[in-house]
């Protein structure tokens, strides 16, 4: 393992630190507000379900850590919070801009930068050896599950995207 991917990891989960994710959330739903409050609520009320799913879900399953983790751990393993809020963070992004966009290339770019961070979050959640590979796929597909359902029954036919 060279020195250069682990620094990449370790910044990477950096950005997943409870003070910078919180103003993350906020400046992103502060910029969404300007154009369409549901979709900001969407995007808040869906982070907001992930991490209490994230815990809800790693006390009943209860799966300990991994050994020899290259960052300082602590609670359970499965599913992986870090790549079930960064699913309903992004997949929330992701679905208010096919709504509020009108650019098609726009579109693609918001949905491959999407995509794209949700599976850097998951990349550096294993290369660090805080899980396995099925903890941050379960946990990322959860959080865009997570965010379609909020975003549906919130917006219901309001957008074209989810009516």
């Amino acid at each position: 393992m060279g020195l250069l991917p682990y620094i990449l990891a370790a910044a990477i989960d950096s950005f997943n630190a409870p003070v910078f994710a919180a103003g993350l959330l906020l400046a992103t739903a502060g910029f969404i507000f300007f154009h369409s409050k549901r979709h900001a609520i969407a995007l808040v009320a869906s982070c907001g379900l992930a991490l209490l799913l994230s815990a809800v879900l790693k006390t009943l399953f209860a799966v300990p850590r991994l050994d020899a983790p290259l960052v300082e751990l602590t609670g359970y393993r499965f599913p992986s919070q870090h790549a079930l809020v960064a699913g309903a963070f992004f997949a929330s992004v992701c679905f208010s801009a096919f709504c509020l966009l009108r650019s098609p290339q726009t579109k693609t770019a918001v949905a491959l930068f999407s995509l794209s961070a949700i599976g850097i979050v998951a990349w550096s959640r294993v290369f660090l050896r805080a899980h396995m590979p099925i903890d941050v796929v379960i946990g990322a597909l959860l959080g865009i599950s997570i965010s379609l359902v909020v975003h549906f029954f919130i917006l219901r036919k309001k957008c074209w995207c989810v009516g």
